[in-house]
């Protein structure tokens, strides 16, 4: 669901007059590959870096010059999929983070995998921007992966009630974001907008994409 998403974002972003303007894309999409997550907490002894490095190989074989991954907890494994692949690898904790400092957003509330939290992957990006992260209770955390993987990843329709309960949550912490940083919570935003409030990590990458190759953006998905 999220690839397919991000490739809409790539269309819905541009700010472009006519087809030939938009990016030129190869999606590679692998459900298969094994479950991040599970990977990084000791709960599978399925390594997902070389499917993902066959997958970047894939792309580099047919020409494509940068690789946007469209899946947070990925970026776990960053470096060896840089190394493994020789390509740029586009990093969405990158794209977030300097989104955030642009907006002047000095807390950020953090909505993501436990294996996400748990490795301090957006915590670092951000640390080194200078701005202060606020991560969900014990409790909330296992909302947001119930809402994650119960619900959405298993194509049923977002539990909103949970979603929001932690949000409040980092929002009284002092977030003056909340990071949607799971895919599958873009996926989510797609249908309920949830506004400015909130940075979806996913558009931030899909915005980033573009505007490395030279394509001007809109402010605003689907406006």
């Amino acid at each position: 669901m999220a690839s397919t998403y991000f490739s809409e974002l790539l269309i819905s972003l541009a700010d472009v007059a006519r087809d030939q303007d938009h990016l030129d894309t190869i999606m590679v999409n692998r459900p298969s590959t094994p479950d991040r997550t599970a990977y990084i907490l000791g709960k599978s002894s399925e390594n997902p870096v070389p499917v993902i490095i066959g997958a970047g190989k894939t792309l580099k074989a047919a020409g494509v010059e940068a690789i946007a991954i469209p899946c947070v907890t990925s970026h776990y494994f960053y470096d060896q999929i840089c190394e493994g692949i020789g390509l740029p690898v586009i990093s969405m904790l990158e794209c977030v983070a300097d989104r955030l400092k642009s907006s002047g957003i000095n807390r950020a509330g953090i909505m993501a995998t436990t294996g996400t939290v748990t490795t301090g992957l957006f915590q670092k990006a951000l640390a080194r921007r200078g701005i202060e992260c606020v991560v969900p209770s014990e409790k909330s955390q296992q909302r947001v992966m119930y809402v994650i993987y119960d619900c959405i990843k298993a194509g049923k329709p977002a539990d909103m009630p949970a979603f929001f309960s932690v949000c409040e949550e980092l929002f009284e912490a002092g977030a003056g974001s909340v990071i949607l940083g799971c895919t599958e919570l873009s996926v989510a935003n797609k249908s309920i907008g949830l506004g400015g409030r909130y940075t979806d990590s996913l558009e931030e990458l899909a915005r980033s994409c573009l505007i490395r190759f030279g394509i001007k953006t809109k402010n605003r998905a689907f406006d």
